[in-house]
């Protein structure tokens, strides 16, 4: 089944997807190669589902399941860094705008929804590039 957002508002979600392309240079750049693989696999996924997105379909659980395992990953390594509460206050944020867009989501809001993600994207990558920047 298609996704109910219009061609306009998954290819705006499909562009800030590309952020976490730039988040795994910052990585490697960091020569932190390892956290690389994070982001590095959820530009493919994400890039992938966002190309035509559609409700119910084995490439959203894909990227749904890469996100949530890196977040999960990355959270419990932000703890032993110096830059803990700056990641940790992006994840809050990014954890909240979640609940928000789901909300959203099932109100058939979808424009809402569309820039509540991009925010995700943007958020997250930030969060992203300041635990790559830590120690």
């Amino acid at each position: 089944m298609l996704s109910p957002l219009k061609p306009e508002q998954y290819n705006i979600l499909w562009r800030s997807s590309w952020l976490s392309f730039f988040a795994t240079l910052y990585a490697i750049k960091n020569k932190k190669f390892l956290l690389a693989i994070g982001p590095a696999s959820i530009f493919l996924t994400s890039l992938n589902y966002w190309k035509k997105p559609k409700e119910d379909d084995w490439e959203l659980y894909l990227d749904m399941f890469t996100v949530r395992s890196v977040f999960l990953y990355q959270l419990y390594l932000s703890l032993y860094t110096k830059q803990r509460n700056y990641y940790l206050v992006a994840s809050a944020m990014v954890s909240s705008i979640y609940f928000a867009e789901s909300y959203f989501y099932k109100q058939s809001k979808f424009w809402i929804y569309t820039y509540c993600h991009m925010g995700i994207h943007i958020i997250g990558n930030i969060g992203n590039c300041i635990l790559y920047g830590s120690s």
